[in-house]
């Protein structure tokens, strides 16, 4: 990018999908907000931008617009010599941004890593914006974005001579589907009968398909607490549908799983004590060795993210899930003829991380 220059300056230009009330800095009569990442400056300039209809433009703002269909801002990071010389000049060839970048108008993927680095750490400035914004507004709306939901981004370059260079990119998400692709006949069907049924959708499926975008998107901490959710949601299911299966009432049960207020035991009370005492179970699944790994993982990350305040790393965050997953399998290997049929019966979907790419967008 900008090949042979002796490029000064960067800036890169892109817009988001909320409305920042903040004093426009690209007239220049305002000095812009300066961001630290890395220990470099990044100077971020900030302009409202008003949407609307063919027939009105709405200068306003709406805290339900989540995608910037009324109102958004657009944003303009600046990267100087010392972020060049100390960062840009070492991605070139590095596979710390992979990913290809078409350059517009081109038709071509382009294996410069440098417009990847620039709207990653653009990606970053603006999220540290948004977050202390957040706090500050108590706009609770706002939420990080990820590179991809950029999509499109202009970069210009400034050289010693004050020349200006432009290169106008587009992000690549992930494998794109073409519009003649549709799903199965099968899965057409399955569609059909599901939604023309009272049946609602598995709540297992519901959070495992969250957890999996969660960890696609980065929020890593959220995807442990799921995970964590999914194995008690489900061995207190598990444990009802095995009570159920060897033929006790809904009495008996709730005697044994529920208080006098109908609130299950606690998640440890049911493994280590109520399935491994009841004299028709007998089985002790804190013994096993998938127990073990998901009680030293998940649950100690859970426990680190809920009482501790501290946050995880995206490798950590699949492990939560894949030990949750192995743990399930090995709980349902067990009694697999009790659970087959039942809600439970969904195991060889969880904890399945096999389409999440290996790092965030």
């Amino acid at each position: 990018m900008f090949e042979g220059q002796d490029i000064q300056k960067i800036y890169v230009v892109v817009e988001i999908p909320f409305l920042l009330r903040l004093e426009d800095t690209e007239d220049g009569e305002t000095s812009p907000y300066t961001v630290k990442i890395d220990g470099y400056n990044v100077e971020m300039n900030f302009n409202k931008v008003a949407k609307g209809t063919n027939s009105v433009n709405m200068a306003v703002q709406s805290h339900s617009d989540r995608l910037g269909r009324v109102s958004s801002t657009s944003c303009r990071a600046e990267f100087d010599s010392e972020y060049i010389s100390g960062v840009l000049d070492d991605v070139q060839g590095s596979p710390i941004a992979s990913d290809p970048v078409l350059a517009a108008g081109s038709g071509k993927f382009s294996t410069d890593h440098q417009p990847k680095k620039l709207a990653t750490d653009t990606v970053r400035a603006i999220n540290k914006c948004l977050r202390s914004y957040r706090e500050i507004t108590e706009e609770y709306w706002l939420r990080d974005l990820f590179v991809e939901e950029l999509l499109h981004f202009v970069v210009w370059g400034v050289d010693s001579s004050d020349r200006v260079y432009r290169s106008s990119r587009t992000m690549t998400p992930s494998p794109m589907t073409g519009f003649g692709s549709t799903i199965s006949n099968d899965e057409d069907q399955k569609f059909r009968k599901k939604i023309s049924s009272d049946q609602d959708t598995n709540i297992f499926l519901e959070l495992e398909f969250n957890v999996r975008n969660e960890i696609d998107i980065g929020q890593h901490d959220i995807a442990a607490i799921n995970s964590y959710r999914i194995f008690e949601l489900w061995v207190k299911n598990a444990t009802e549908e095995i009570m159920i299966a060897m033929g006790k009432s809904q009495n008996e049960i709730d005697d044994k799983l529920k208080d006098s207020n109908g609130e299950y035991a606690s998640l440890m009370n049911i493994i280590k004590n109520i399935l491994k005492d009841d004299p028709d179970v007998e089985y002790d699944f804190s013994a096993k060795t998938e127990f073990e790994t998901w009680d030293s993982t998940t649950n100690e990350y859970r426990n680190e993210i809920i009482h501790e305040g501290t946050s995880i790393s995206r490798t950590k965050a699949k492990i939560a899930h894949e030990n949750t997953g192995a743990a399930l399998k090995a709980f349902y290997s067990d009694f697999s003829s009790e659970l087959s049929g039942t809600k439970c019966d969904i195991v060889g979907y969880l904890g399945d991380l096999s389409y999440i790419p290996d790092k965030s967008p």
